[in-house]
């Protein structure tokens, strides 16, 4: 019986999934019919369904928020979308086998970083994307709850199964680091900046956070997953009063309203450009132009590591990533992990 009742429920779930996928394929079609109408006979025909199915995914897109209109006689239109992160739509605007072109979709997750580990545990490959509409449990760093609204930010981890030492995992925050200034800045312009090890800023208020998470042996990576949450379309009635004061969105910074799909595809293709350089050429090049982009070098710190924290004033970042603090005695320190606050000006 129970055998029975394992083998339906795969069934079933390749069935939803099939289903998905066949509603993605129709919304794509409406959205590539450019000469006006589609008739519901002709995407039938192409997708080798009846005229019934179509109806039936033609349905559940209006019940998802599509504005799809029928003239009679002559066919559907598509009148307006959601800005909703469709993977087909995603994985059609990347390169076949890299970041994104197999991508895990949730309306609603706990955290995609804790599903994309589940995933890598169940034996995700290399470059599997998970994205979500909204996270009701996101992580930041030191176990902080990330704030993730419903379709206005971009909450996506990526799975990673490289070959080298586990001690070069860290640097891999810095790629994505990278990856998302480069993407913001080709899809907007606007100018982002970073402070060590992981914050995306813009005007002394956080924008994106970039989480880390590894599983290894002593020399050998099992997985990497790099969750990054994004405030996108958020307005200033979006944060609470706290969030207020250190938080913000590309929206409010430029009093405009973005596409997340463009922002993710973006971000994608620059992450997959920037880990190519990282694998090829090393670390070098990565931090130089992380560097490009730094908030925290000459600005004073406070460093709140496990056991202490003291004062002091960023001076640098070594090779392997490490942030250098020159405490209030002269004394320097090489700053490995923990906190890093630094004390903007009003």
């Amino acid at each position: 019986m129970l055998t029975i009742l394992l083998v339906e429920s795969i069934i079933s779930e390749d069935a939803a999934h099939q289903e998905e996928l066949m509603k993605d394929q129709v919304l794509q079609m409406l959205r590539k019919s450019q000469d006006g109408p589609i008739s519901g006979e002709e995407i039938s025909r192409q997708l080798g369904v009846s005229r019934t199915a179509v109806w039936k995914h033609i349905s559940s897109l209006r019940v998802e928020g599509h504005r799809v209109i029928s003239k009679s006689k002559v066919g559907y239109v598509l009148v307006d979308s959601p800005d909703l992160l469709y993977p087909l739509e995603i994985k059609s605007q990347v390169d076949k086998g890299s970041f994104g072109s197999n991508i895990i979709y949730r309306e609603a997750v706990g955290s995609t970083n804790n599903l994309a580990k589940e995933e890598a545990d169940r034996g995700a490959f290399h470059g599997t994307v998970v994205l979500a509409e909204r996270q009701l449990a996101g992580k930041g760093r030191r176990g902080r709850v990330w704030s993730s609204d419903t379709n206005k930010g971009i909450w996506m981890s990526m799975i990673l199964r490289p070959s080298f030492s586990p001690q070069l995992a860290p640097r891999l925050t810095f790629v994505a680091a990278v990856a998302v200034i480069r993407a913001v800045e080709k899809v907007s312009g606007i100018k982002l900046e970073l402070k060590w090890p992981n914050d995306v800023y813009c005007h002394g208020k956080k924008v994106a956070g970039i989480l880390t998470e590894m599983k290894a042996e002593l020399d050998l990576i099992d997985y990497v997953v790099i969750g990054i949450g994004f405030n996108v379309n958020q307005q200033e009635e979006d944060f609470d009063q706290e969030l207020k004061e250190i938080a913000t969105s590309l929206a409010i910074i430029s009093r405009g309203q973005f596409i997340r799909q463009e922002l993710v595809v973006s971000l994608l293709k620059e992450f997959a450009h920037w880990y190519r350089v990282f694998e090829s050429n090393g670390f070098t090049p990565v931090l130089k132009e992380w560097k490009e982009w730094d908030i925290t070098i000459g600005k004073p710190v406070m460093v709140k590591e496990v056991t202490r924290q003291y004062p002091g004033v960023a001076r640098g970042i070594d090779e392997d990533g490490n942030l250098l603090v020159e405490d209030e005695f002269g004394k320097l320190h090489r700053v490995y992990s923990g906190e890093v606050s630094i004390r903007f000006k009003s």
